[in-house]
């Protein structure tokens, strides 16, 4: 004897062959009240829906099927089933974003930043620049570094006025620009966080030297910029030499000694400095080249003490860096 839902679909599937739709999808709405995980037949009643011209109803059903597909990981099914309520509702952006989400969850990166693009200039269009904020940050989780994005991160926490969240978004994409090695456009990026935060550039030195401990990069950004603006200020100078200390790059810390040396050429931390930097790389020869043009400074001020202190790494091996501000 056939079951309930045999009698229904084959009652279905006559209906369909008279083209009476309207009385097969009450059939199909019978058979899936039956088996509401019953997929197969649940995207046939929406596809019947959808020849009614009862578009609402299919988008319905097509979630409930798109849900049961996502909550389960079958992202590539999900994302068929949501093109084709994409399809039936081009308008509604609450699609595209879990279109979006969904090719993330499949590694479909590029894909899903495609889908996050179409949602941020819809959300911008419409003025919902909370929304726009929310959509950029997902595709900044997808692709961090994409300066694009960061920079868009940026323009609208601008517009949204969070000055402090676009602060540290625009600096962030300035120290991104700098490790990619695009120096101008970081140039660029600095002139206009200047100009957009005028009061930012006016952080005091206590306040840096606290940066320096919590957020390296941060500083360090902030320091050039400010150090670019006046290289005469000496104790910006000195933070980014810590700075640089903290990160442990010696390359730039020698670089950055040697800029002071210049500047500042009574400074003698910067030349005690540069030498034991050397030092703590095992630049021995380098180390002792060094010692050799700036004992002379050493001995015009009467610092035997210091001299004695850089001759001594040499003759018991030391190799670590210390902290030189004077």
């Amino acid at each position: 004897m056939a079951s309930n839902r045999e009698k229904l679909l084959e009652s279905a599937q006559k209906f369909i062959l008279k083209g009476q739709l309207d009385r097969a999808i009450k059939d199909y709405q019978q058979v899936v009240a039956l088996d509401p995980k019953d997929t197969r037949h649940r995207q046939r009643l929406a596809e019947l829906l959808v020849r009614s011209g009862r578009n609402d109803e299919a988008v319905t059903e097509y979630e409930v099927i798109g849900k049961f597909y996502d909550d389960n990981g079958y992202y590539l099914k999900a994302i068929a089933v949501y093109k084709q309520i994409q399809k039936l509702t081009p308008d509604n952006i609450k699609i595209t974003v879990i279109l979006a989400a969904l090719n993330g969850k499949q590694g479909l990166t590029g894909n899903a930043l495609d889908e996050y693009r179409t949602a941020v200039n819809f959300f911008e269009k419409n003025s919902q620049l909370a929304d726009a904020v929310k959509t950029v940050e997902k595709m900044l989780e997808l692709d961090p570094e994409n300066l694009a994005t960061c920079q868009k991160h940026a323009e609208l926490l601008f517009a949204r006025r969070e000055p402090d969240a676009a602060f540290d978004a625009y600096t962030r994409l300035t120290n991104l620009l700098k490790t990619t090695g695009n120096q101008s456009a970081a140039e660029k990026m600095e002139a206009r966080i200047a100009n957009l935060f005028p009061d930012r550039a006016k952080l005091s030195v206590e306040d840096l030297a606290v940066l320096v401990k919590s957020d390296v990069d941060n500083a360090i950004g902030k320091l050039s910029g400010l150090i670019k603006q006046d290289s005469t200020n000496l104790p910006l100078w000195k933070l980014l030499i810590q700075a640089y200390q903290v990160k442990e790059d010696h390359e730039k810390l020698r670089l950055t000694y040697d800029l002071i040396i210049r500047l500042f050429p009574d400074e003698l931390f910067a030349r005690e400095g540069i030498i034991r930097s050397a030092m703590a790389e095992q630049k021995y020869a380098e180390g002792v080249e060094l010692l050799g043009k700036h004992s002379g400074f050493f001995l015009a001020q009467s610092a035997f003490g210091t001299l004695e202190a850089c001759t001594w790494l040499f003759g018991n091996g030391q190799t670590t860096e210390g902290s030189f501000q004077g």
